[in-house]
This record gives structure tokens, C-alpha cells and sequence, in this order.
């Protein structure tokens, strides 16, 4: 388990959160914090109502799991909801 992949995580929503919030949340990474900015982020995900793909949601609930985040099912149910399907 690697900080560095909670990183990369919520460096994908660059352009979909705003810019503040995601350097705020992923500077508790650099204080030894990698899980609370996996809360964060999906805190931040789900009150800004920001549209996910199904692979960011699994990948969500990976690192959770690796990290032991309690993802509760309200924050659960929170991210499902932001799963986007493509417009065809």
C-alpha cells in the first residue's frame, strides 16, 4: 500500500473538482494522512456531485478497503449515485 496510489486516485478528478479543494485534500497525503484524504475526496465527490465512471467507484472501495476506511453505506450509496454511464 502506497500513499502515491491515493495520489493518482484523486489526481483524476483534476478538472472535475475544483482545483483548491483537490490540493487541499491531497496535501494530507504529505503529512501522513493518506486516509483521511481518501475521506476527503470522497467527501468532496459526493457533495459536489461530481459524475464518476463504474472504475473510479471500484477503485474507491479498493483503497478503502487496502487502507481500512470504513466506507459507510450512506457514503456508499453517495458514490453509486455519481456513477456516470456514457452518452451513446
Amino acid at each position: 500500500m502506497k500513499p502515491d496510489e491515493i495520489r493518482k486516485f484523486g489526481e483524476q478528478f483534476r478538472g472535475r473538482l475544483e482545483g483548491w479543494m483537490l490540493d487541499d485534500a491531497l496535501s494530507y497525503i504529505d503529512h501522513r494522512e493518506p486516509v483521511l484524504c481518501l475521506e476527503i475526496l470522497c467527501d468532496h465527490l459526493s457533495d459536489y456531485d461530481v459524475p464518476i465512471s463504474f472504475e473510479e467507484h471500484e477503485e474507491a472501495f479498493r483503497l478503502g478497503r487496502e487502507w481500512g476506511l470504513d466506507l459507510s453505506a450512506a457514503r456508499s450509496t453517495y458514490l453509486h449515485n455519481l456513477i456516470s454511464t456514457p452518452s451513446g
